[in-house]
């Protein structure tokens, strides 16, 4: 595997794949994120950036053609030179991707992976990792990635055999404000409620005097009520761009999905105990 990407705007998408901020830890929220490693696989002119845990999946998908007014990415991945796939620590590989003051560096995976700039004057080498630790959860990320497109816009959406009915349609402008409140609760918990006059209620509780709640504005609706509650950060995955749209996949006490252009979440619902 070797391509030839813009050092900070990786770095700055790698940190992103962490997934830090606020997890529910009893009767409050710590800081925390999910795993320390990611997947990145080259295929079909793109980059695919893959990590995950026992609850959380999250994936990014960077083409080397891209437009500036639609893609977040633009501009990250310059060209691929050889497909192929390697598993690699996160904050290593972000601490080296910082020390470059260039617009371009090539990564190559082969036994290590070897960061050096196109002219060769400065390169680091850095140890792989042989698997991910959490194999189940990247290989269902894998399978909702094609061709730097997160997955076609179809309901019934199937996770595993469970069908996803409803999809909602919001921007980063309407939700930041709510999600803010959210965390005021500093909880880590969040509860989705689309009701049956199509609106969408967003809250986070931690006892019956310590809540916050608040109705989204959303742009389109599709399908039947459903409430899910989840836990740990997922706005800030697609923060970046306050014009952007974030599309939500849900049902009743089932897992929930987020995806935009070219990433996406997906969520198990919290169960208490």
């Amino acid at each position: 595997m070797e391509i030839i990407v813009n050092p900070k705007k990786l770095e700055k998408i790698l940190s992103k794949m962490l997934l830090k901020g606020k997890y529910f830890s009893g009767t409050a929220s710590v800081s925390s994120s999910i795993s320390n490693y990611v997947v990145m696989q080259v295929k079909d002119n793109c980059l695919n950036l893959f990590n995950g845990n026992n609850t959380t999946l999250c994936a990014i998908a960077i083409p080397t053609l891209q437009t500036p007014a639609v893609y977040i990415t633009n501009g990250t991945l310059i060209s691929v030179e050889s497909e192929g796939e390697c598993v690699v620590e996160i904050s290593s590989l972000v601490t080296r991707l910082k020390s470059f003051n260039v617009e371009s560096v090539i990564i190559n995976a082969g036994d290590v992976l070897t960061l050096s700039t196109v002219n060769t004057t400065t390169k680091f080498t850095m140890a792989l990792t042989l698997n991910h630790p959490n194999p189940a959860m990247i290989h269902r990320a894998k399978t909702m990635i094609k061709k730097g497109v997160p997955f076609a816009l179809n309901t019934p959406y199937l996770v595993g055999k469970t069908e996803l009915n409803t999809i909602l349609s919001t921007t980063s402008s309407y939700m930041e404000s709510v999600v803010k409140g959210c965390d005021v609760i500093n909880v880590g918990k969040y509860k989705f409620d689309f009701k049956q006059d199509q609106t969408l209620t967003i809250s986070s509780v931690s006892t019956a005097t310590n809540k916050f709640s608040s109705r989204i504005l959303t742009i389109s609706r599709k399908g039947e009520p459903a409430t899910v509650e989840f836990a740990g950060p997922f706005f800030s995955f697609f923060a970046e761009n306050t014009d952007s749209t974030i599309n939500i996949i849900m049902r009743d006490d089932s897992p929930i999905v987020f995806f935009a252009l070219d990433r996406i979440i997906l969520k198990a619902p919290f169960v208490e105990g």
